[in-house]
């Protein structure tokens, strides 16, 4: 009897430490394969926000004049879609010895420094860079492992981490497999051990193809997207990735949005032609996507779709084969807190046909999409900028007309023309008389408008080769080409005849009148500087004399 128990508790013993170490080894081939899975995942993000934000343009040239405040600004905005983002700042740099960024760990952080780039990603800032601190731990919660954990030591990772499992190697319920094993051949637990690690090794590199394909997938659709995000057929090619990528989706569709409603501008398995007839309103399609996604079976869609416009109901049951809708994912695309874009992927045979891959995947490609459109929506707003400020410093607020920077530019290009062509140019000075008495008598925003007014009239009366300029307060200044004496006492009766029309104005009946001074080059000068001096100089001849209009060659 005692030698039946020291034989089974010595086999017992045995088998306990082959499992112990079998398990050891498993754990470690596990997390060395996880760690590969871990990486492709961090490159995959830092690579986004490489692509996103530091191999473009503006940030570039905002780290090349040292614009702190917007770079900022810019950072700022890339915390609000990358939640394991923690901290990220520009940090003086005296090297950088590594391609597009650097990837390091740091305690239980991911630190990443990042090249500023044009871009073409050809040229860098030598002399700063971006500093980030991920979150390692949150990053391996993403990948659906709750069985391992970052910590300080233990098993060595990726980047640099380190990891221990959350569980006990061998738990109370394992100590029945040794009892079990023990009893069996020691042939059998080969085999066993052997077709386990060969279903593991397979799954994880289905997973690694995939986790390539996915990564590949939202490049391209990001390239694309920044070259060419004016052209709706990017949304075509776009969708038609998507829809490879994402498991069961078998069509899909997107919307738009363009003037507060949204507009189909890509489908699969469906007829483009028909849905981009209609469209849907903002407003309502928020409410039926509450949150990040939405997903829908038969009985929702139909319940959605029938609360619609008829007639917009009508196309959808015709061509949006609303009634063959058996699943359905909608995923939102936010800017600003606003909807900008809208993906449906949809199902026709199975109403469980998108499970928790699908729909992470459907986000998946909406945050990048969100990252892709924030850049254009802020180089549109830039642009929008650089145009209001390039609008501005060359016409007057006021009258909309050019102001004495624009008459500056233009007249000296002018007189160049006329100089190698050999044609005349006048400069008429024109000042509105009586004009102190209309502000005085119903306020600047009244004599404000009545500028306006004035501009437009001038606009209307010149030449269309002539140039209308408002150089200040009551005072406007003509370029007009190829016009000599006769020519611009024409041109100066006709003005003053329309300056002398009455205007009515808010009930209110105003009579002005003008005094205009001439200069016409060559005969009284070369330069435009010169010509404008004369001009004025022979306005005040004119009013000081009595009279509506002068010559130079009249002063004397």
């Amino acid at each position: 009897m005692k030698k039946s128990i020291f034989v089974f508790v010595l086999s017992f013993v045995i088998t306990f430490m082959l499992i112990y170490f079998v398990k050891q080894r498993e754990i470690n081939d596990q997390v060395e394969k996880l760690g590969k899975i871990y990486t492709a995942r961090v490159e995959e993000i830092v690579n986004s926000i490489s692509l996103g934000f530091f191999q473009w343009d503006k940030m570039y040239e905002a780290a090349i004049k040292n614009d702190i405040e917007l770079m900022e600004k810019w950072l700022e905005e890339i915390t609000t879609h990358y939640t394991a983002l923690v901290d990220i700042e520009i940090v003086p740099v005296d090297s950088l010895d590594f391609d597009l960024y650097s990837i390091t760990s740091e305690n239980d952080k991911l630190k990443v420094l990042f090249k500023i780039f044009d871009d073409n990603a050809t040229e860098f800032v030598k002399d700063k860079a971006v500093m980030a601190f991920l979150n390692a731990e949150t990053l391996l919660e993403s990948l659906g492992i709750d069985w391992l954990k970052i910590s300080s030591q233990g098993i060595d990772f990726a980047f640099g981490l380190k990891c221990e499992l959350t569980r006990p190697l061998v738990g109370l319920h394992s100590l029945l497999i040794p009892i079990l094993i023990a009893l069996l051949p020691a042939l059998g637990m080969n085999v066993i051990e052997s077709r386990t690690e060969l279903r593991f090794e397979q799954r994880l590199r289905r997973d690694e193809e995939f986790q390539r394909k996915t990564m590949q997938a939202v490049l391209d659709l990001s390239v694309d997207l920044l070259r060419r995000h004016n052209d709706d057929s990017v949304y075509q090619q776009m969708l038609e990735k998507m829809i490879k990528t994402v498991p069961n989706a078998e069509g899909g569709t997107v919307l738009v949005k363009r003037q507060n409603r949204l507009f189909y501008v890509a489908a699969v398995g469906y007829d483009l032609s028909q849905l981009s007839k209609i469209s849907l309103p903002v407003a309502k399609t928020r409410v039926w996507i509450k949150g990040p996604y939405s997903l829908k079976r038969k009985n929702d869609v139909l319940r959605i779709d029938s609360s619609l416009d008829p007639e917009i109901y009508s196309v959808l049951k015709t061509v949006g084969r609303i009634d063959e809708i058996m699943c359905n994912i909608s995923v939102p695309i936010e800017v600003d807190g606003e909807l900008e874009m809208v993906i449906n992927f949809d199902n026709f045979s199975d109403e469980n046909a998108f499970d928790e891959r699908s729909i992470s995947l459907g986000r998946l490609f909406a945050n990048y999409l969100a990252v892709i459109f924030q850049r254009i929506t802020f180089e549109k707003r830039i642009m929008t900028q650089q145009e209001e400020i390039e609008y501005l410093s060359t016409h007057d607020p006021l009258t909309g007309l050019a102001n004495r920077r624009a008459f500056g530019e233009y007249g000296e290009r002018l007189l160049s023309i006329a100089k190698r062509e050999g044609k005349k140019v006048a400069v008429l000075f024109l000042d509105l008389s009586k004009f102190k008495t209309i502000n005085d008598s119903f306020g600047h925003p009244f004599g404000d408008d009545i500028l306006r007014i004035i501009g437009g009239k001038l606009e209307r009366t010149v030449r269309q080769s002539d140039f209308v300029a408002r150089f200040g307060g009551d005072e406007f200044v003509i370029a007009a080409y190829n016009c000599d004496e006769f020519d611009v006492n024409v041109l100066a009766e006709k003005i003053i005849r329309t300056i002398e029309e009455p205007i009515i104005h808010e009930g209110k009946e105003v009579l002005l009148s003008v005094n205009i001074g001439v200069a016409i080059y060559p005969r009284d000068g070369v330069t435009l500087d010169e010509l404008i001096r004369l001009a004025d100089v022979a306005m005040y001849h004119a009013k000081k004399h009595g009279r509506k209009k002068a010559l130079t060659d009249e002063m004397s």
